[in-house]
């Protein structure tokens, strides 16, 4: 007799990875199938395990010119960084300073 028991978020997700184990994989196969339940949450695993896969991927084809130099700007800006690092050393400085003079 199989255990025809509604698999788990994680089984279904090792079942879509195909890494769930052969004999469980047969039943939740055939719950899938005699179980309609299932099939807006396999449409939604489906769809976010595609967008994952598609984020890993090159960018192909044309990119219009503003999002490229979106893309090629850093953010923040380098020169934001040195600024920043210096007043916030300079800051220390001048309270380590009023705590000695103290």
């Amino acid at each position: 007799m199989t255990d025809l028991r509604p698999p788990t978020p994680e089984e279904l997700s090792a079942y879509h990875d195909g890494q769930l184990d052969p004999d469980r994989l047969v039943e939740v196969a055939q719950f899938l199938a005699e179980n309609t339940t299932h099939d807006e949450l396999m449409a939604t695993d489906a769809a976010i395990r595609d967008g994952l896969k598609a984020l890993h991927q090159p960018v192909s084809g044309d990119i219009p010119k503003i999002l490229r130099a979106a893309l090629d700007e850093q953010y923040p800006p380098p020169w934001f960084r040195r600024h920043a690092i210096a007043l916030i050393a300079g800051t220390a400085l001048l309270g380590l300073a009023a705590v000695l003079l103290t």
